[in-house]
């Protein structure tokens, strides 16, 4: 029981420090002021402006990946350093801060850290910009402006590392879960203040530009989202389709086989005039369709005899199994009930669900014809590969029972555009269509 309790106990050791620290750091900031600076109402309206920035900016992090993302606040919170005078600027950068997170629904200890880094971060800064000679609000008057603005954004830097390193060493895993997540590389924190130096420069000159502002950050972060998105999406792609390469590979009669399934599937789709954006989801749920049988032991999927009833069940999962994994991926779940159905049969005597006639997905239809065509003109551990005069007859005789007739069709027609030579496919395609 108290090994239970020890986490808990430690969050809230933290979290108090961590509040004290920046109750101490408040008081700090008002009383290095003598005569404390009353905003002007136009000064109110951008504090507010840039804390509900702040707050937007913690609340919507650009998501790379499911546990790394990045921080575009960092540059709000260098710029209230540089235009609003302490204690206005502390009192800016955290309510922004805890208004983020706290829409963010983050516990206690890590609104409360997140909440005094901020605070300290921007006093420190601000202490070190005005020491070297800097003016706050900022001015961009005189070269001797870049001393005071390396001494502030090395102070960022320092501050953010020392605290961040401190909590990872010292902290409950949760804690260093969540810290580790919100690292970011030095060029881009950098990069990030700078832009943070530009903003107050923008405000000081043109204060009501902040208008212009949200909305060009937010059309900004949707594109990168979108492209973050994309990118992430093809590298995925590219992943998973390895992985079904791989297991390919497992056995040297199917490799390949994945591969050549998503071309015919994808000939198919356009041969019966679906959209092009189902025809792209059929191409790629053919391309890993059979990534299920990572589960299944090689010996299994090379054996030349005939499968036990245990080793059968084992095959008739993998279309299960390759649909849950698949279904993680945002590129794929679409596509994984195609992958779970590709072996159901026109008749409903299939698996995994017995799914019959139009209750199978047109993905999983077309699949399957363009599966049963790669296995019938392959060579496997039991046969020879079929000659495609023998194939046809299996398609014939397979149409309207174990397969769709109309994808059946669009097959035909494929192959009558490639052999000229095999006028019986024409016949059939009367026959099926």
């Amino acid at each position: 029981m108290p090994m239970m309790r020890r986490p808990v106990i430690m969050q809230r050791i933290i979290s108090t420090a961590f509040l004290l620290i920046w109750s101490i750091t408040l008081v700090a900031a008002a009383a290095t002021q003598k005569k404390p600076h009353m905003l002007a109402p136009g000064e109110v309206g951008l504090a507010l402006a840039l804390a509900l920035l702040l707050a937007l900016a913690k609340r919507f992090p650009l998501r790379v990946a499911r546990r790394t993302r990045i921080l575009l606040d960092v540059g709000l919170i260098f710029t209230t350093a540089l235009v609003f005078p302490a204690p206005w600027s502390v009192l800016v950068a955290g309510s922004g801060t805890l208004i983020g997170m706290a829409l963010n629904r983050r516990e206690l200890p890590h609104i409360a850290i997140d909440f005094a880094v901020v605070v300290v971060e921007v006093f420190s800064a601000q202490s070190v910009y005005v020491q070297l000679g800097g003016a706050i609000p900022f001015q961009f008057e005189s070269r001797l402006i870049v001393v005071p603005l390396i001494g502030a954004i090395t102070t960022m830097l320092a501050v953010d590392r020392l605290l961040t390193s401190a909590l990872l060493q010292y902290g409950p895993y949760s804690v260093w879960r969540w810290f580790k997540s919100r690292q970011q590389p030095l060029t881009l924190h950098v990069a990030l203040l700078l832009s943070g130096v530009y903003l107050a420069l923008l405000l000081q000159t043109h204060p009501w530009s902040i208008m212009l502002i949200v909305p060009s950050i937010t059309l900004v972060y949707l594109s990168l989202q979108a492209s973050l998105r994309k990118a992430l999406g093809s590298m995925t792609l590219e992943a998973v389709e390895t992985l079904a390469d791989l297991i390919d590979r497992r056995d040297s009669y199917t490799a390949g086989h994945s591969a050549r399934v998503a071309e015919l599937a994808e000939r198919l789709a356009v041969e019966m005039g679906l959209p092009r954006d189902e025809v792209e989801t059929i191409r790629a749920a053919g391309r890993v369709h059979d990534l299920g049988k990572m589960e299944i032991d090689t010996c299994i999927l090379t054996k030349p005899g005939r499968l036990t009833d245990d080793e059968w069940e084992f095959i008739r999962h993998h279309p299960i199994a390759g649909a849950e994994i698949l279904s993680r991926f945002a590129g794929f779940a679409s596509g994984a009930k195609y992958v779970r159905h590709h072996h159901e049969r026109w008749d409903g005597r299939g698996y995994p669900d017995g799914l019959r006639g139009e209750e199978i997905p047109i993905g999983a239809r077309i699949i399957a014809v363009a599966d049963a065509f790669d296995a019938m003109t392959s060579d496997r551990h039991y046969r020879k590969a079929l000659s495609l005069d023998l194939v046809v007859e299996e398609f014939k005789r397979g149409a309207g029972t174990q397969w769709s007739e109309d994808v059946v069709a669009a097959l035909f027609r494929i192959l009558r555009q490639e052999n000229t030579n095999l006028g019986e496919v024409g016949v059939l395609r009367v026959a099926v269509a």
